[in-house]
């Protein structure tokens, strides 16, 4: 830029001196050849000054080009990050119905829990600590987020269906059952859910049913035809035998219907 000046300056200054010396009327010998060399050094300097000209004008064409072209690029840029934004907007809205599913989810299981935990503490007092405490870690484990909603669901779900097949199934064996206050170890049969006969020994047969307080209570079963009936119950399950029709001594109180057995 000031090389341009300087030349622009020189350039006039030169051809003001010519313009004002008449080379015709110069004396002749050294003052018009200088005059000569002056007039060649000034087209020089015209030259160079037209083509530093040019080439700013290539430089500046050039610039603007750039210009341009960055200009683009930072609207694309932008663009771009516009719509990182608004798919980051939209993955929190998610995440944000999401966690609220997941609450409502998690708020729901351990409403179920709760139902079904009362459903168990109801019922026939068989396994009873070890069904409570699978609905118990899953509580812990919902409530300390070792488990998502989903998962506890699927687990509640589970344990709902075993407690519905503990009610569709008769099953035999050994437990210990609370006689007159004492834990004893005896043959026993479960009907479902709905009691369980004891094998006291000596032909005399229990059952367990549950009062109008909700407890339940062992109570011997005296009737003779009952304690057949119980004989070849035992009997049948003791041989294995799975299959065929029994006629058994049900406890209508606990069916709710009232009557005896």
């Amino acid at each position: 830029m000031y090389r341009d000046r300087w030349l622009l300056s020189s350039v006039l200054l030169l051809t003001t001196l010519l313009w004002a010396y008449d080379t015709s009327a110069a004396p002749k010998g050294g003052y018009g050849a200088k005059l000569v060399k002056l007039r060649s050094e000034v087209s020089a300097l015209s030259a160079e000054l037209t083509r530093l000209r040019g080439s700013e004008q290539g430089e500046q064409r050039a610039l603007q080009a750039r210009k341009k072209e960055l200009a683009l690029l930072l609207d694309a840029e932008l663009l771009r990050i516009k719509t990182i934004e608004a798919r980051l907007t939209k993955a929190k809205a998610r995440e944000t119905s999401g966690a609220d599913k997941r609450k409502g989810l998690k708020t729901a299981v351990l409403a179920g829990v709760a139902s079904l935990r009362q459903t168990v503490q109801r019922s026939l007092p068989y396994r009873r600590k070890e069904r409570l405490a699978a609905l118990d870690e899953l509580v812990t484990r919902l409530k300390a987020g070792r488990v998502d909603g989903e998962t506890a669901a699927l687990t509640l779900w589970r344990l709902t269906e075993d407690e519905v097949r503990l009610t569709m199934l008769i099953e035999g064996g050994e437990r210990a059952v609370r006689i007159a206050g004492v834990e004893r170890l005896v043959p026993v049969v479960r009907l479902g859910m709905l009691t369980l006969y004891t094998d006291l020994g000596q032909g005399r047969y229990g059952r367990l049913l549950r009062g109008k307080d909700g407890r339940w209570r062992h109570e011997r079963i005296v009737g003779e035809r009952a304690r057949k009936q119980l004989r070849a119950l035992f009997h049948a399950l003791h041989r294995q035998v799975r299959e065929g029709a029994y006629s058994l001594p049900i406890p209508f109180d606990a069916l709710g219907r009232g009557g005896q057995s």
